[in-house]
């Protein structure tokens, strides 16, 4: 689990950053699903920097991932409102 918590903690902000960029060329209506696709894509590609962790752990860190960066940007909105 702390694999997990790492591999997270370092794509949070990369999925916040590119999931900014990509909102610029998606519907509205798709904001939600963004940070979670680019975090499911991230994670397999994360064993390039961890090779010793399974493709299954890595997708599910990446989707967590992709949550947890969707969330932080959701409270951001909101707290500017």
């Amino acid at each position: 689990m702390e694999q997990v918590l790492v591999v997270m903690s370092v794509l949070v902000p990369i999925i916040a950053g590119l999931t900014q960029v990509v909102k610029q060329y998606v519907r509205e209506k798709y904001y939600a699903l963004i940070p979670l696709i680019i975090g499911l894509l991230l994670g397999p590609a994360y064993t390039v920097f961890s090779p010793d962790r399974s493709v299954w752990e890595l997708v599910w860190a990446g989707g967590l991932a992709g949550l947890a960066a969707g969330g932080f940007y959701s409270v951001q909105n909101i707290r500017n409102k």
